[in-house]
C-alpha cells in the first residue's frame, strides 16, 4: 500500500475547494430551469453503476477518513499502526468526491484527514468476489433469507451510493463504498 503524505491532502482540498467555488459561481443557473452544462451533465446516459476511480496498470486509489490520532502514525509508517482497530469495520470508497461529501470536506469530528491509499487490483478485485450489498434487493439477490446468510458469511459490504459534483449533490449515478471486516480488513492491511 502507499500512503499518500499527510501535506498533500489540504493542498488537494484547497484546489477543489477553489474549483468548486468557481464552478459554482459560474455555472449556477440564474433561474432554476434554466438548463446549464452542468445539469445537461448530470442528465447523461452514464451507467448507473460502475467503478470510477483512479486507477495505474497495477493499482487503484481508494479514500478513507480518519482522525488525526489514526490517520498520522499511519502515514508516518505508511502503514495502518494502531489505534487503527482491526476489529471493526472499515470503508473504503473509489470516488474522491463522495468521500469530500461524508467526510464534509474533512471537517467532521474523526474525519478530518482523507488519506489517499493504492491498492492493488487484486486486493480489490478479491473483495469484490467476496461481497453482499448491504442491503437485500428483490430481483438482484436470491430470497431474503439467503441474502441474510450471505451478509454473516462475507466479510466485505457494498453499497451504492449516490456519486456527487463539486458541489456536492447527488448525480444520477452511483459510486461503490466498499465495508470490509474480518479477513478482508487483515488482507487490507497486511498485503
Amino acid at each position: 500500500m502507499v500512503y499518500y503524505k499527510y501535506d498533500m491532502v489540504p493542498n488537494i482540498l484547497i484546489l477543489l475547494l477553489s474549483i468548486f467555488f468557481v464552478s459554482f459561481h459560474y455555472l449556477r443557473p440564474s433561474h432554476q430551469n434554466t438548463p446549464t452544462l452542468k445539469t445537461d451533465l448530470r442528465m447523461s446516459s452514464t451507467k448507473c453503476r460502475a467503478i470510477r476511480a483512479k486507477q495505474t496498470p497495477g493499482t487503484i486509489t481508494v479514500y478513507q477518513a480518519y482522525s488525526p490520532e489514526i490517520a498520522d502514525p499511519a502515514i508516518k509508517a505508511q502503514a495502518f499502526v494502531p489505534p487503527f482497530s482491526r476489529t471493526r469495520m472499515t470503508w473504503i470508497k473509489p470516488s474522491f468526491l463522495w468521500m469530500a461529501y461524508r467526510s464534509g470536506w474533512a471537517t467532521k469530528a474523526r474525519q478530518e484527514r482523507v488519506l489517499a491509499i493504492e491498492i492493488t487490483h487484486e486486493g480489490f478485485e478479491w473483495a469484490l468476489r467476496h461481497s453482499c450489498l448491504s442491503h437485500h434487493m428483490p430481483g438482484e439477490d436470491s430470497d431474503q433469507k439467503k441474502w441474510q446468510k450471505k451478509l454473516r458469511s462475507s466479510p466485505v459490504r457494498i453499497q451504492w451510493d449516490p456519486e456527487r459534483d463539486l458541489s456536492l449533490r447527488p448525480l444520477n449515478y452511483r459510486s461503490i463504498q466498499i465495508g470490509l471486516s474480518g479477513e478482508a480488513v487483515e488482507r487490507y492491511i497486511d498485503q
